[in-house]
């Protein structure tokens, strides 16, 4: 981390930082502006502070700040002088005299993006002019934009860069590099390029491993500040982010949108701007989720609910799904659930995930909501905590309740928009594979069989084959690998970074007997099915290996099934 820093918390929007009281100190006291917003919104909570050998260029020479135990910071044994004129940081400028109110400064094209304590650390330009030997008032010689960030893919992703862009949509300023200042003037007599190049419209913020590194769970949302000139009436940016699916380095994808701030953007002023990576998956008339970055999972003995690293990991017909006795204290993973089985007490004895009908559980099922004998109920209105995504914090998927949720099933339903009704944008398909609309394909990923469900927006990787989009049977050659060793090349990265999901074919639990794992596909919805159907039975969607599949098929609630949650984006 780089000694002279500021450290900046960015909540929201804009906000104030507040100036370090005078005191009576040996030494010139050092003190800064706050950063001041647009709006009269001002949301807590920015703070600058100085840190203790900080570098600051006074009179041409380069001396280093101290912090006291109140937090104040100054300057030692400064030489004096009638005026004092002072950058910061020390490199703004080369100029080793500062004799003149005119100065010529650099204003970084790049930062590096380092974190101390969970706040940015970052070196904001700043410069001063005093006839008054006991302080130094600084002044910010940049605005800044807050770039919140929301990451709507299916994993957790590490974040590359962010690059704010001077559009020529808009007004092109010149948001870097060189520039001359007034110092004798109150807003520091900012000297713009009027025809500013590629390099002076940029400003990047780069990331890295440790200190340098940002990532963003699924469904999060984080911020990040960028320095830049200040911009007159009819600036628009465009914000480019990079981004890498975590644990795999070797597939980027970068996502640009071009938003305007809202008019001009004064010295010491900040903006806001929004930007989502990811894609989203529509479900019904202005209605979007997000879906997990895997199926659900639930280790017993310690009550810990979370998704699979991967979205082709399943357990199978393994130790935790097939754990005869002492369930519920077993360290073994469980996938395949009987309905509504949250461990909300929803009206049936066994609602417990573990439950099971075997001798370690009595006689018992997870078996969903009841109540006075009835089946009618979904995993909705007042029995919405039966839901899995409801009713628990998933580990690594936000840690808190009410985030996630299970679809709708029926006619008309939310799963059947998903898989038959919504509007895709696809492009870069084979001919004859419904480019365009091609919502879902059968498929194997690493030898694994599932289903893939493409976004609403989705560029297929060139050159990777696919065939038979939007039908329940298996087309020929939807083969994909994760692993370079397995095809020679590494084509499913590829399509997940472009917002590909997969639900691999778990397979379907009876007692602790798991069938036709790697053939069947086994999902629960929220949804009851009519007593017409058979009591106590509810919809799930089936893809079989065969053609033999449907979007809404009645299954008895305490057979075992794949549990895959979405999150809805508002």
């Amino acid at each position: 981390m780089k000694k002279a820093s500021i450290y900046i918390i960015m909540v929201m929007l804009l906000l104030v930082a507040g100036c370090r009281k005078d005191s009576t100190i040996d030494g010139m006291l050092i003190v800064s502006e706050s950063m001041r917003g647009d709006s009269k919104a001002m949301v807590d909570d920015l703070s600058l502070n100085w840190v203790a050998g900080d570098s600051i260029r006074i009179n041409g020479k380069d001396m280093n700040i101290v912090v006291n135990g109140e937090n104040q910071a100054y300057i030692e044994n400064v030489p004096t002088s009638s005026v004092y004129r002072a950058l910061y940081p020390a490199t703004l400028n080369d100029s080793a005299s500062l004799d003149d109110d005119s100065v010529t400064v650099t204003i970084p094209d790049t930062y590096t993006y380092t974190v101390n304590d969970g706040k940015q650390v970052l070196d904001v330009p700043m410069a001063a002019r005093s006839t008054d030997g006991s302080r130094l008032y600084f002044k910010h010689l940049t605005a800044a934009i807050t770039v919140e960030i929301t990451n709507y893919y299916g994993f957790a992703v590490l974040v590359d860069s962010v690059v704010v862009t001077s559009s020529d949509a808009g007004t092109p300023y010149q948001i870097s590099g060189v520039k001359n200042i007034d110092l004798a003037d109150a807003n520091m007599g900012i000297t713009l390029n009027s025809s500013p190049t590629v390099a002076q419209k940029k400003v990047k913020m780069l990331f890295g491993d440790g200190a340098h590194a940002m990532k963003i769970n699924q469904g999060a949302t984080k911020k990040v500040q960028v320095p830049v000139l200040p911009v007159g009436s009819g600036n628009k940016f465009s914000i480019s982010v990079t981004v890498h699916k975590d644990g795999d380095a070797a597939v980027t994808k970068t996502f640009t949108k071009t938003q305007g701030t809202g008019g001009a953007m004064g010295r010491a002023k900040m903006a806001y701007a929004d930007h989502t990576v990811g894609f989203l998956f529509s479900i019904g008339n202005n209605k979007r989720v997000i879906i997990s970055q895997g199926n659900l999972q639930y280790q017993a003995s310690t009550g810990t609910w979370r998704f699979a690293e991967h979205q082709y990991d399943y357990i199978g017909a393994t130790a935790g799904n097939t754990t005869a006795a002492n369930r519920k204290t077993q360290s073994d993973w469980i996938d395949l659930f009987g309905w509504g089985t949250s461990g909300w007490n929803n009206g049936n004895t066994y609602h417990m995930p573990y439950d099971v009908n075997n001798e370690g559980e009595a006689s018992g099922y997870g078996y969903g909501p009841t109540e006075n004998g009835a089946y009618t109920y979904s995993l909705t209105g007042t029995k919405k905590e039966a839901d899995w995504g409801v009713h628990n914090s998933i580990n690594n998927g936000g840690n808190n309740t009410g985030m996630w949720r299970t679809l709708t099933a029926g006619t008309g339903s939310e799963i059947d928009t998903l898989f038959k009704y919504r509007t895709t944008s696809t492009s870069n398909m084979p001919t004859g594979t419904n480019n365009g609309q091609a919502r879902f394909i059968k498929a194997t990923v690493g030898g694994r069989n599932g289903i893939i469900i493409f976004p609403d927006n989705y560029v297929h990787p060139a050159g990777i084959y696919v065939s038979g989009t939007n039908r329940y049977y298996n087309a020929t050659g939807n083969t994909y690998s994760f692993n370079a060793f397995q095809l020679g090349v590494q084509d499913w990265p590829q399509m997940e970074a472009s917002g590909a999901v997969f639900l691999p074919a778990a397979g379907q639990r009876k007692n602790t007997a798991v069938y036709n794992a790697s053939t069947e596909a086994w999902y629960w919805s929220s949804t009851s099915s009519p007593i017409g159907l058979g009591a106590g039975k509810a919809y799930a969607i089936k893809f079989l290996d065969g053609s033999s599949s449907s979007l809404s098929e009645s299954a008895l609630r305490y057979y075992g099934c794949s549990v895959r949650l979405v999150m809805d984006v508002r």
